[in-house]
């Protein structure tokens, strides 16, 4: 999108996505999913993992049946739509709290509910949601692991001052971002402006002693290329 609009696009993934080594609780749980009144998907990632252990397991969408379902937003609904599965219930504020927010109001106490997402993720969802009252399964489908690919080419570029913003799509692409080049490094050029998708991405550069200098108003990616299009 960013190069459609002329941009000088530098790609450099700071995560991997990686399948588990062990399925056996997953392929467990999908055997046992009429036990549970929501599934809630987190993010796009989720869903794929997800239903390619429905199919391993000799299963489709019809796994679902009578099951309810959510999106933390428009992307991951989109992914569960590709599959024939119509979201129950997407939160007007695509973060985690906006799910619990939504759910509580929907009256999730005494429900079972599954949360299929990656190993390391926040734990505000299920906590709130057993706070609430509901029975929460944490089911972990896939990984993030660190990548290091294209960091000298990355200081270069920083060093020849021909990279004027960096964008963040999660917390973790921040974590590993600061892992790899260092926050010292990214504040000795307070020309580069730091771009993050939303507030949870945002807290995560300040964690960092960094400034978001460009947020959207609705955290998605088609979003934050159009806060990007303001900005810059």
């Amino acid at each position: 999108m960013l190069a459609e609009l002329g941009a000088e696009v530098i790609q450099f993934p700071t995560i991997t996505i990686s399948p588990l080594a062990d399925y056996s609780k997953v392929d467990a749980l999908v055997e046992k999913l009429d036990g549970y009144d929501w599934l809630i998907f987190t993010s796009v990632n989720g869903v794929r993992h997800f239903w390619r252990r429905l199919a391993v397991c000799g299963k489709d969408s019809r796994a679902l049946g009578g099951r309810k379902a959510a999106a933390i937003g428009p992307a991951t609904a989109n992914e569960l739509r590709a599959r024939g599965i119509e979201p129950d219930f997407i939160p007007k504020q695509y973060i985690a709290e906006g799910v619990v927010e939504g759910l509580l109001a929907l009256g999730v106490a005494g429900k079972r509910v599954l949360v299929p997402r990656a190993k390391e993720a926040r734990e505000l969802l299920p906590d709130e949601l057993r706070k609430a009252g509901a029975v929460v399964d944490v089911l972990p489908v896939y990984q993030t692991l660190p990548a290091d690919t294209r960091r000298e080419e990355v200081l270069e570029l920083l060093h020849e001052g021909r990279i004027h913003c960096v964008t963040f799509g999660s917390s973790s692409t921040v974590d590993n971002f600061i892992s790899l080049i260092s926050a010292d490094i990214v504040r000795a050029y307070p020309q580069v402006q730091l771009a993050a998708i939303g507030p949870i991405t945002k807290k995560t550069l300040e964690r960092h002693g960094l400034e978001c200098h460009i947020m959207p108003e609705e955290y998605t990616i088609p979003a934050l290329v159009e806060s990007l299009k303001k900005a810059l």
